[in-house]
């Protein structure tokens, strides 16, 4: 399991959540197959969620934080979602001025042209926004066809020990037109 912790910041019933999820973040992973076979001998393929472990884990954490303020789900099931979600991704080694992993105290203990670096790597952010999305669903939020925009980045940890966090902020959204004109492209 990647996920250690979950830190909540703030609740607020129908205006908004907020938490912290201490641990390297995860991507939704493709749906493994195993191939089982019958009491007969004849194969026929199972397939099964490769992230149930890490989902079980928002599951049993999260549901009783929100049952304290609300019946699950968090907000109404007609209510339109703005989600903002930062993945802080652990520091590799080389980044840092000694080969022992510190706890950052001060930005000169990175080397300096690791200090303020995006991550471009592996995985990728839409599939860890999938994770998220899908481990919330039906608890924060009735299905998460109700997010409406998204606002993800992936960059590097730059506090304590640099093992990775993700960040979590949910709250309605009350627009009631498009961000963009999106008549044009008719």
């Amino acid at each position: 399991m990647n996920y250690t912790s979950l830190q909540l910041i703030d609740i607020r019933p129908e205006e908004y959540f907020e938490c912290i999820i201490h641990g390297k973040p995860v991507a939704q992973k493709r749906p493994g197959i195993r191939l089982r076979y019958t009491r007969f001998g004849v194969p026929y393929p199972q397939i099964y969620n490769q992230n149930e472990n890490d989902r079980a884990f928002f599951r049993h954490v999260l549901r009783p934080i929100v049952q304290q303020y609300h019946n699950p789900p968090l907000f109404f099931a007609q209510q339109p979602l703005h989600i903002e979600i930062g993945f802080f991704m652990p520091r590799p080694q080389n980044h840092f001025r000694t080969r022992a992993r510190c706890v950052i105290r001060e930005e000169s203990e990175l080397k300096p042209n690791f200090v303020h670096r995006p991550h471009i790597q592996a995985p990728d952010t839409d599939n860890m926004v999938k994770f998220i999305l899908d481990a919330f669903n039906e608890i924060l939020y009735a299905d998460d066809r109700q997010i409406v925009t998204i606002y993800a980045y992936k960059v590097y940890d730059n506090e304590d020990e640099c093992t990775g966090r993700t960040y979590v902020r949910i709250k309605p959204t009350y627009r009631r037109r498009l961000p963009y004109n999106y008549s044009s492209f008719e």
